[in-house]
């Protein structure tokens, strides 16, 4: 039986594609969910979750594929790391949201708040202030 911590290897050291990780999302959920909490709990996030993987990319088709300086760098984090930071977000919105802690208008993490709504409301109160 693996443990959270060979499961963590197995994942986040070898970038997973997402098509593999659904594929046994059945035996892998309960393991995950494990590793997830304890990080949460700890406030601690596994080093192989902060690994990123580059991938360089061409900037413009035409540019001379021998030249490094044609490429720019693509970092992707693996499967489990997003996983990881979108738990915490939902949790950290779930609690700010609770404790009345976000301002009405924050525009950034509400869903379905556009800016120019937010800039709609708060446009009156600063006209006054710009020359």
């Amino acid at each position: 039986m693996l443990t959270c911590y060979h499961i963590c290897c197995v994942i986040c050291y070898h970038p997973l594609p997402t098509t593999h990780l659904k594929a046994i999302v059945g035996v892998i959920a309960p393991f995950l969910t494990s590793l997830f909490n304890k990080s949460l709990l700890r406030g601690y996030v596994p080093d192989a979750f902060k690994v990123a993987y580059i991938t360089p990319l061409v900037k413009k088709t035409g540019m001379d594929t021998t030249d490094v300086r044609s490429y720019r760098p693509i970092s992707n984090l693996s499967v489990t790391s997003k996983l990881l930071e979108r738990i915490a977000a939902k949790r950290l919105i779930a609690y700010l949201e609770k404790s009345a802690l976000l301002p009405r208008l924050q525009s950034a993490v509400e869903i379905c708040l556009l800016s120019t709504v937010a800039s709609t409301a708060v446009w009156p109160s600063a006209r006054p202030a710009i020359p």
